[in-house]
């Protein structure tokens, strides 16, 4: 009470505020434009004022992960799951940036906190495919890539990695539909069609056998 009647500390609090809020603002530009260091420093900044403002924490992992800082970048987005453990775009890019920085098992279990919060996200979905894909779990990278193209059947990078993914397995058919699906939303895609080319053949030499 006997602050809110300061007229000084009151100047100063708004003054804090809405430098807060512009560094974020400038932030997020920063990030739009691809242009990450601006980014890291606005939110560093953000944060030198605010330093329990979740969001602030998941800028500066998100700008460091594109500046290819990756250890930094998880500590940055740990602190941003600890301030704010209900934020599911902090927890999938946790998951992307510990895979990347080579703790895959720690990722899978960032990207299921984010899936747990928000479900009907394809995205971090479609990570947890990439991780299962990379540790040889093929089964599960299948069943992750299902739900991706379930949640967002436009998802073209989805449709690709299910095919291939499948044709580890020899689930040729559930390839041929996935690689087809591929190429119907991108005719120009060259990888998709060889792989297509290669599972029909496997196909038909086992017709043949």
């Amino acid at each position: 009470p006997a602050f809110s009647n300061d007229p000084d500390a009151v100047q100063f609090l708004q003054r804090n505020v809405a430098q807060f809020e512009q560094l974020m603002a400038q932030g997020i530009d920063a990030i739009e434009a691809g242009d990450y260091a601006a980014a890291l420093s606005a939110f560093e900044q953000a944060i030198a004022l605010n330093p329990n403002h979740a969001p602030a924490h998941v800028g500066k992992g998100y700008a460091l992960y594109f500046l290819e800082r990756y250890n930094e970048a998880v500590l940055a987005l740990q602190r941003a799951t600890e301030l704010d453990n209900n934020h599911p775009f902090a927890w999938m890019w946790l998951g992307i940036a510990l895979d990347v920085a080579g703790r895959p098992e720690e990722s899978l279990a960032a990207y299921s906190e984010a899936i747990a919060l928000d479900p009907n996200n394809a995205t971090p979905w479609f990570h947890q495919g990439i991780t299962l894909t990379r540790l040889g779990r093929y089964d599960e990278a299948l069943a992750a890539y299902d739900e991706t193209v379930r949640l967002d059947p436009g998802l073209e990078r989805a449709w690709y990695n299910r095919g291939l993914v499948a044709a580890e397995l020899r689930q040729f058919e559930t390839a041929v539909e996935s690689l087809n699906h591929v190429v119907s939303l991108n005719d120009g895609h060259v990888d998709a069609w060889y792989y297509l080319g290669v599972v029909l053949a496997i196909l038909e030499l086992d017709t043949e056998a």
